[in-house]
């Protein structure tokens, strides 16, 4: 198996078992997370509660990544506000 590194973007992953796998089977290959909530017809929304259970699962694997909060222009205003909440 290769052992590449990957990005995984949550935002275009609608099935949350999926997100969750990904993080069991390939943390460890995982070098960046762009977090941002997913709405019904948008992607790249302010984090929410399933966000902070996908950073909670890294933690619980001392993921050391890059995280990008990667939001829609309109949004980019809650950025640190989020950052902060983080708690990371």
């Amino acid at each position: 198996q290769y052992q590449l590194p990957m990005t995984l973007d949550v935002a275009h992953i609608y099935d949350d078992s999926l997100v969750y796998k990904i993080i069991q089977d390939y943390s460890a290959n995982i070098t960046t997370v762009h977090l941002s909530a997913i709405g019904h017809e948008e992607h790249h929304l302010p984090i929410d509660s399933r966000c902070l259970k996908i950073v909670e699962l890294l933690q619980g694997k001392d993921w050391s990544g890059n995280l990008i909060l990667e939001y829609l222009p309109e949004y980019q205003h809650r950025l640190q506000e989020d950052i902060n909440s983080l708690d990371i």
